[in-house]
């Protein structure tokens, strides 16, 4: 599947592997030890907890500084498309849509049911980790995309 022609929900037999890792990065945001357990090959793995602020308050992003690093480690350019998953409903892969938004990186699909969705269809699973070739990069944030207090 090119990447011109991804859709913003993909079905999961939709999804045609190997994924080329130049153009589209494959980001699982299930727990570390469903990763380990088995993910979609080729998927890079994202705690969840890192798409969040410390507490008391983890709804904003996360710092800068964090965000930074998250991308650098996700070997982040402009011309990237994502792919994007979690196994409880959507709620962290939608987040990491959110800080995609937020960077201004409008290039994203969702696997429509996840990782359950993927095992329902009978579909293949890996179990060893993938690391993308980090990079150095320069992140904003789009202030249209969050809300402050003073807002």
């Amino acid at each position: 599947m090119a990447q011109a022609t991804l859709p913003l929900l993909i079905e999961p037999r939709d999804l045609t592997l190997p994924i080329d890792a130049r153009t589209t990065r494959l980001v699982d945001l299930c727990s570390s030890d469903q990763y380990l357990a088995g993910h979609i090959p080729g998927a890079v793995h994202l705690a969840p907890s890192r798409t969040t602020s410390p507490a008391p308050r983890p709804g904003p992003l996360p710092g800068m500084a964090e965000l930074q690093a998250i991308f650098a480690e996700l070997g982040h350019h402009d011309d990237l498309h994502y792919i994007v998953y979690d196994d409880e409903g959507g709620g962290w892969a939608g987040r990491f849509i959110w800080m995609l938004d937020c960077i201004g990186h409008h290039q994203y699909s969702y696997i429509n049911g996840g990782l359950k969705a993927w095992i329902a269809d009978g579909l293949t699973l890996e179990t060893a980790p993938n690391q993308a070739e980090s990079s150095a990069l320069q992140l904003e944030i789009e202030r249209d995309h969050t809300i402050t207090l003073s807002d």
